[in-house]
């Protein structure tokens, strides 16, 4: 029972502080409906209808399920509860708040490398669960599942180093596969800048430690892993590779683009009073999301004090990993260089995502500082004067922000309730009319009074005090931040219930105009994104928001812009043509309902009578593994028009069979899944316990 006493102590945190999250009283807000469900929905809905999901062509005129960076496709959670639940409203956000207490774990087995204070792995690890990072990017799908994933994969490194045992070979590779299956691409290429370092910086201690054996060892073990998580991603190498010719976003992003999307300095203003960020925006410059690092008062308390105590290798390892970082994630100069000189970083357009590198960084620094706090009594005085000198800062913020709210309006003298009684508008109230300096003042005086529990505390040793004064730090921070950046103002069932008017499995689509396509209220569409991503028709007479596309649809509504004419919003889905080299399509014959044999995600059959030879349009983006069959021909499918794809067909009789295939990519994913079944039961199976990972 008491070693499960600390996991049900971060589980009670985890359950408060995202309480509005967990109790589904709020959704969570913008981009995690708009951008990440759809492609996971879609995909849940071909498995229920016993269809593999390889081709989805319901966004944006069709793309690979596979190569969808969004969909997280080669993750098994999503496959998990695609074939369970299915996904859904409900689901999807469990799914999230999965990986946020995840991260929490893993920062916690993390930290044992790095003291065996439980009270200080415990702050680490609740102080990582509600980190800014997650905070500000509650609605990003595949950034919190990175974060979720980092610190499981650098507790695998330092474990393998440390022994060569078979179960942390497996549990490293499953961690590095949830990790990169699951993660925004900046992420992983921020990965490779993190792990790359810290192997030649283990392999380094080791020469140095134990000489030529201790580093041939250390290569080999390191070697092995490798292997192994090359073999267990090699499905997403190669779907990536396949779709990276015909992605829009294949190369470096544009120097001025580059250069944006900061946490910049002004938002480490964060390191202390985080809800001071969520307004300001001429101060700031950047958007919200990006700019909120908080990782608790106590560890950013000896975070800074690691600058007085830097003792190990180890401590300067992580401290200046960190501060590498920063700098990155700062934009300016030294982004300027990077993106000119370092390898894949000028394809990162957010350099803000490379902070969370620098958050755990700073959070493992601070755990070395803390721990050398209690077993140092001469250290105490110059904790007890860093704070003080906190102190007297947050005071100089509370004193100028008082001044400032005086000079003008407080939304706390200010603002009027009487228009509404709904407490949720109350709320939407609150937060529309809050001012910057409403927010420097009511957190400055929550810190500083924080702060002086936190000194007596640590004065008098109570660590256990000190943990529970930093779940109370984290909470109310996390509750400020929330709403800002997290949740909107409707409860999930609401999400649910747009969803639902969805049909269900995967219809045939209508043969009509796609300008005639099912939509809902604007007000609706805002919640859960453009409803083409859900109403099982094929095709969009406008563009749609969705972050991965392809480069035909891309060039097909760039050119619509400068010459309406080529609109294909006047025809269905599929038509035939008689000719399709020009931009500008032609309709010759419209098809009837009936004469569509059957259709699936991958699949369109037809049966028809052409008067005279031409082409058979399909308003799908020209992709590879696009075959046809047509009476007793076969072959590959043309390209019609600006990007779509198109079969010969003669006059008379046609009976057409237009498939999406690949066989290498199905094999690909069994061999995966095998992969990881093996990885997963070399851990569980009774048997292979005792005879794999018994000491030795």
């Amino acid at each position: 029972m008491k070693k499960r006493r600390p996991y049900l102590f971060i589980l009670i945190v985890f359950l408060i502080a995202f309480l509005p999250v967990v109790s589904f009283v709020f959704a969570l807000k913008n981009d995690f409906f708009l951008g990440y469900f759809p492609p996971k929905f879609l995909l849940s809905e071909a498995l229920k209808n016993g269809q593999f999901p390889l081709w989805n062509p319901y966004i944006a005129f069709g793309l690979p399920f596979y190569a969808d960076m969004n969909g997280a496709y080669w993750n098994p959670i999503t496959w998990i509860i695609a074939l369970t639940t299915g996904y859904n409203a409900y689901s999807i956000t469990i799914e999230q708040l999965f990986y946020v207490l995840a991260g929490g774990i893993g920062l916690y087995k993390l930290s044992k490398h790095f003291t065996e204070n439980y009270s200080i792995r415990l702050i680490a690890a609740i102080a990582y669960m509600c980190n800014g990072f997650v905070i500000g990017h509650l609605q990003h799908l595949n950034w919190i599942s990175s974060s979720a994933f980092l610190p499981w994969c650098i507790w695998g490194i330092l474990a393998i180093n440390k022994s060569g045992r078979l179960k942390y070979y497996c549990i490293t590779t499953i961690a590095f596969l949830l990790f990169i299956s699951s993660a925004h691409p900046g992420m992983t290429i921020g990965a490779i800048y993190f792990f790359i370092p810290l192997v030649f910086f283990l392999l380094y201690n080791r020469y140095k430690e134990q000489q030529r054996p201790a580093l041939i060892s250390g290569l080999q073990r390191f070697s092995f892993l490798f292997v192994l998580v090359f073999i267990s991603c090699i499905g997403i190498i190669v779907s990536y590779a396949d779709i990276l010719p015909f992605f829009v976003r294949n190369a470096k992003v544009s120097l001025s683009l580059s250069l944006s999307e900061n946490t910049n300095f002004q938002s480490w203003i964060s390191l202390f009073v985080p809800f001071g960020t969520v307004k300001g925006q001429s101060f700031f410059g950047n958007d919200i999301a990006l700019r909120n690092i908080y990782f608790s008062l106590t560890l950013a308390v000896f975070f800074i004090a690691s600058f007085f105590s830097l003792k190990t290798k180890r401590h300067y390892f992580f401290f200046f990993t960190g501060i590498f970082f920063f700098l990155i994630s700062l934009g300016g100069a030294i982004k300027l260089f990077a993106h000119n000189y370092l390898p894949l970083i000028g394809y990162v357009r957010v350099n803000a995502e490379f902070r969370i590198f620098t958050i755990i960084c700073f959070i493992l620094t601070a755990i070395d500082t803390f721990t050398y706090y209690t077993t140092h009594p001469e250290f105490r005085k110059t904790i007890a004067q860093l704070i003080n000198v906190l102190l007297v800062s947050l005071a100089c913020l509370l004193t100028f922000s008082f001044i400032k709210l005086v000079q003008g309006n407080s939304v706390l003298t200010s603002i009027d309730t009487t228009a509404t009684t709904n407490w949720r508008d109350i709320l939407k109230l609150f937060i529309d009319q809050i001012q910057f300096f409403d927010t420097l003042f009511l957190h400055s005086l929550i810190q500083i009074i924080l702060l002086l529990f936190l000194k007596k505390a640590l004065t008098q040793e109570l660590y256990s005090k000190v943990l529970l004064l930093t779940a109370l730090d984290v909470i109310i921070a996390t509750f400020l931040h929330m709403p800002f950046t997290g949740v909107g103002k409707v409860p999930v069932a609401r999400i649910n219930a747009i969803h639902k008017q969805s049909p269900y499995g995967v219809p045939t689509p209508k043969l009509q105009p796609l300008m005639l396509h099912d939509t809902i209220p604007n007000a609706d569409s805002a919640l859960v994104g453009d409803w083409s991503f859900y109403n099982k028709q094929i095709g969009k007479a406008k563009p749609v928001l969705y972050p991965v596309k392809l480069k035909n649809n891309y060039e097909y509504y760039a050119m619509l812009e400068k010459d309406s004419n080529i609109s294909v919003a006047n025809f269905s889905f599929v038509f035939l043509s008689s000719s399709i080299k020009e931009d500008k399509l032609n309709a010759s014959e419209f098809l009837k309902q009936e004469n569509i044999q059957a259709f699936t995600m991958n699949n369109l059959q037809l049966s028809f009578n052409a008067k005279e030879d031409g082409y058979l349009v399909y308003l799908q983006n020209y992709y590879p593994h696009w075959q046809y069959k047509n009476n007793n021909s076969t072959g590959k499918v043309l390209k019609a028009g600006t990007g779509f794809i198109a079969v010969p067909v003669q006059k008379g009789n046609n009976n057409i069979n237009l498939y999406f295939s690949w066989r290498t990519l199905k094999l690909l994913l069994i061999f995966s899944f095998m992969f990881l079944f093996i990885l997963a039961a070399l851990l569980f199976f009774p048997i292979a316990n005792r005879i794999l990972f018994q000491k030795k």
